[in-house]
């Protein structure tokens, strides 16, 4: 990054992680990706260069399979709200967990960056500056693969 950075934040949703790092600039948005040694050993199995994989993209090409979400305006949300929309340049650092759980953990880590950037957003960012802290449940002993589903019982 050229520009000084103004903020960097966490943020968090089920087993993903996202790095928010806000500088001043135009409204760019740059999602980096984090490859772990099992997708590189499966891209080298595969006969890909490990040179030319792309790591930064934007966030209408990595989050494009998400169905719920408009990536970029969600993304974007939250600088919308406080009227900034094109005067930070964002990038973030995604890994873990599923790519929905990995853009509302951006979502969140734009939110709280920006907060830290100036408090008299809060206000306005009360909304999106929440943790969603739902997790997936262990799976218990006896449960078959879930975390609460039983063997059926039998009187007779």
């Amino acid at each position: 990054m050229n520009n000084p950075t103004l903020a960097a934040q966490h943020g968090s949703r089920k087993a993903s992680v996202a790095n928010a790092y806000i500088s001043a600039g135009t409204g760019k948005v740059n999602v980096r990706c984090s490859y772990n040694k099992r997708d590189l050993l499966n891209m080298k199995r595969q006969g890909k260069d490990l040179s030319t994989i792309k790591k930064d993209f934007l966030p209408s090409e990595y989050f494009e399979t998400v169905q719920a979400y408009n990536a970029t305006e969600f993304l974007l949300a939250p600088l919308v709200k406080i009227g900034k929309a094109d005067k930070f340049n964002i990038t973030i650092t995604v890994k873990g967990g599923g790519l929905k759980s990995q853009l509302e953990a951006a979502h969140l880590a734009i939110a709280k960056a920006l907060v830290v950037i100036d408090p008299s957003y809060k206000p306005a960012l009360s909304d999106d500056c929440r943790t969603d802290a739902r997790k997936k449940e262990r799976s218990k002993i006896g449960c078959r693969g879930k975390a609460r589903r039983k063997v059926q019982f039998s009187k007779r």
